[in-house]
């Protein structure tokens, strides 16, 4: 929060907004492989195909759950 906020706040006060690009150049310094790997994942979950898949394979609900009632 605290890189987005002083990238923010450049911006704000210079009013270049292509000074936003040195934000991604600072948490991808800062956290690495930990923003490639974010990035990858949301690529991934954009894309129909994939959510399609996940819907029908990793978000079934659990079949204990299925037993549950929730009125009683």
């Amino acid at each position: 929060a605290e890189l987005a906020a002083e990238a923010g706040l450049l911006v704000l006060q210079s009013g270049d907004r292509t000074l936003l690009n040195r934000y991604r150049a600072a948490v991808e310094s800062r956290f690495g492989a930990y923003f490639a790997v974010g990035r990858a994942f949301v690529r991934a979950i954009g894309d129909p195909r994939v959510m399609k898949l996940a819907a029908n394979y990793g978000l079934r609900p659990a079949p204990f759950l299925l037993g549950l009632s929730y009125g009683s």
